[in-house]
């Protein structure tokens, strides 16, 4: 369960932001609210099930999904090989000359198979700067590691990292590492990492094959058109066309590689 996620000095947040599951000491007019939303994992912490973000166009709301996502893919993939050469894909605040140079934060509070943890790390394109991992196996929280640059900082309740300090690149997390190892802790949060679903409704291609998938379905398209219209934007219907793959329609700025990958697909040409 995700208590709360943090960034900062990424993309257009120069200072820290912090998404917050944790629900507040309020009671809903409509009780269904609580009931529906409200999780309760112990007598001090409630968790909420679901959050809305508002706020203007260019706000940010976008860019807080961008952040998880890079944290994720971060964490299942620093370690493997073929990142080795490749810079880390952190964009740092870039309206202000004194942040461009100082590295992205991220930082995420969870709960994985009843223990609470608490991970972050900052980096820069070129390699990550610091990282730590806590637990709460009680009421207070105590370290499991804590790295500075190359110099790494292990407690006794933490021995699956011992010895593989060296192994751990400038631009690899070493929470990561120690995962390609079966370490057990480390194990078990890139394991709650897996489980996190980062979905953008602006570009994930995945979502978009599951609407156009639904379009198939005449009651559920029924009910897409209906909510739409609910939006009161002005749209009216919505139709979905079967277009064959040819290098007519495809975009002249598509590189002749992916041109070619595309037409070479079974039916794409029928």
């Amino acid at each position: 369960m995700l208590i709360e996620f943090s960034v900062a000095n990424y993309r257009s947040f120069k200072d820290e932001v912090t998404l917050s599951m944790v629900a507040g000491p309020i009671v809903a007019k409509d009780k269904r609210l609580d009931e529906n939303n409200v999780l309760t994992v112990d007598e001090r912490l409630r968790l909420l099930a679901s959050a809305a973000i508002y706020g203007a166009n260019a706000s940010g709301k976008s860019n807080l999904i961008r952040a998880l996502r890079f944290m994720k893919e971060f964490v299942l993939g620093s370690s493997k090989d073929t990142q080795a050469l490749e810079p880390i894909a952190v964009e740092p605040f870039r309206l202000d000359p004194e942040t461009t140079n100082l590295p992205s934060r991220f930082e995420i509070v969870f709960i994985a198979e009843g223990r609470q943890y608490r991970y972050g790390f900052e980096a820069t394109t070129t390699r990550v700067t610091s990282e730590w991992l806590y637990h709460r196996p009680r009421t207070k929280e105590t370290p499991l590691f804590r790295r500075d640059l190359d110099h790494f900082k292990l407690s006794g309740q933490f021995p699956e990292g011992r010895g593989l300090e060296g192994r751990t690149r400038p631009n690899a997390l070493f929470l990561s590492v120690i995962a390609q190892f079966n370490g057990e802790i480390s194990s078990r949060v890139g394991k709650w990492f897996h489980g996190v679903n980062v979905v953008s409704g602006l570009s994930d291609q995945a979502v978009m094959g599951v609407t156009i998938t639904a379009f198939g379905d005449a009651e559920r398209r029924a009910e897409i058109i209906r909510f739409v219209r609910d939006w009161d934007v002005g749209i009216d219907d919505l139709s979905v066309d079967s277009v064959a793959a040819t290098p007519e329609v495809l975009p002249s700025s598509m590189p002749d590689a992916l041109k070619s990958l595309i037409l070479s697909v079974p039916g794409t040409t029928q």
